[in-house]
């Protein structure tokens, strides 16, 4: 991937030139074209003299000769996308889990690398319609992913497993009680 990147506060008309410019100069081979920049702005709340600066990344995309695709993200996201397996929705980012957990995998007497597939690839488990669909929104906005699966390790029957909205860290969990957490 081949990559320009510019200073803080740069406005996205004079990105957009610098993208203009490489696309009739055809100045990249087959892979994408990217260019990081920085964007000051004012928050949501409208307090003029609080200015943020987004860290984002403007990706040029071409697609069956011809025709470009661009897609602005923020940076950090459009890293996680990079280091992403193909055929997994997401990334899972460090995997955590609890004590106990730890400890049953280790002796042998819970595989998670099964779960930790199926989570990854859209499978959640033994979850109610609503909450299916609440994780197929989660995919495509960024919010936390949240699945279940049926195990039989001692006390526990259920396995839960929880990505943040972040994409920073998964957590795996054996709950004692068999009803579902609520997530955003």
């Amino acid at each position: 991937m081949q990559s320009c990147v510019f200073g803080q506060g740069y406005r996205l008309t004079e990105v957009l030139q610098s993208i203009r410019e490489a696309v009739i100069q055809e100045a990249w081979d087959d892979e994408p074209l990217f260019f990081d920049f920085g964007h000051k702005c004012f928050p949501s709340t409208g307090e003029r003299s609080d200015r943020i600066l987004l860290d984002l990344r403007l990706v040029v995309d071409r697609k069956e000769d011809e025709l470009h695709l661009l897609t602005l993200m923020l940076r950090h996201e459009a890293e996680a996308l990079e280091k992403r397996i193909p055929g997994e929705l997401f990334a899972l980012g460090e995997v955590v889990m609890p004590l106990g957990v730890e400890a049953l995998v280790q002796q042998g007497l819970l595989d998670i690398v099964p779960y930790l597939d199926r989570h990854l690839c859209g499978d959640w488990g033994e979850l109610p319609g609503a909450d299916r669909q609440k994780n197929e929104r989660a995919v495509l906005t960024g919010a936390s992913l949240f699945s279940q699966y049926d195990v039989d390790v001692g006390t526990a029957k259920k396995l839960w497993i929880i990505t943040s909205a972040d994409r920073r860290f998964t957590s795996l969990f054996l709950p004692i009680e068999p009803t579902l957490p609520q997530f955003d």
